[in-house]
């Protein structure tokens, strides 16, 4: 007989990193907290387990993402200026948490990105798109890595106004054309958000 919990979920593949837009900042007032998990591959991840928490409040959220991959807690407006933790798990992902600031005033923005999209063509001969969505304006840098580490060229580094962008990478590097291979993408807004996205290269 084997026993355990069955509930418990079981890795089949090797576990991957998710890219999680969270709020920066639930000051006095906030009501809500809108959370967007994507996968650096396949987009956006359905059925990821995204939990809060607010000792201070007495906050304990737990919700499911939708096929956009987002999920909207709402609460008890916040009386305090404390901070909330959060937890995303997903299938074959590799668990992500952070803190959300509670300095600040009501009214104040919340989440920065509204949505990362999937960039393409991915494999690409040359260009890649990376289509977002921003709620405020917000400096944003996108930076392209080798596996190695190194910096291969950075896409956007600057202020981005809110709606919607499409920052390409040329499938260069600062001075040639950047040879076959993979390469990460690594956003970082001011704000403190970030994600990755694995992109293939080939020629």
């Amino acid at each position: 007989l084997v026993f355990g919990d069955p509930t418990m979920d079981m890795r089949t593949e090797v576990p991957f990193e998710m890219s999680v837009s969270a709020p920066y900042l639930l000051p006095a007032g906030s009501t809500e907290a809108t959370f967007h998990v994507h996968s650096p591959v396949d987009g956006a991840i359905e059925g990821a387990m995204v939990c809060m928490r607010n000792e201070v409040e007495g906050l304990y959220l737990t919700g499911l993402t939708n096929s956009s991959g987002s999920v909207t807690f709402t609460f008890p407006a916040m009386s305090q200026q404390s901070p909330s933790y959060w937890t995303v798990t997903s299938h074959n992902a590799l668990p992500k948490e952070g803190v959300i600031s509670g300095v600040g005033t009501a009214g104040e923005s919340g989440a920065v990105i509204g949505r990362i999209g999937v960039p393409f063509p991915n494999p690409s001969s040359s260009m890649v798109a990376f289509p977002l969505t921003l709620d405020t304006s917000v400096s944003f840098e996108l930076t392209i890595y080798d596996l190695s580490g190194r910096t291969v060229s950075t896409v956007h580094s600057g202020e981005l106004e809110s709606g919607s962008h499409e920052l390409v990478w040329d499938g260069r590097t600062e001075g040639s054309i950047a040879p076959a291979g993979v390469y990460l993408a690594r956003y970082v807004t001011a704000g403190g958000q970030t994600g990755i996205h694995k992109l293939v290269l080939t020629r």
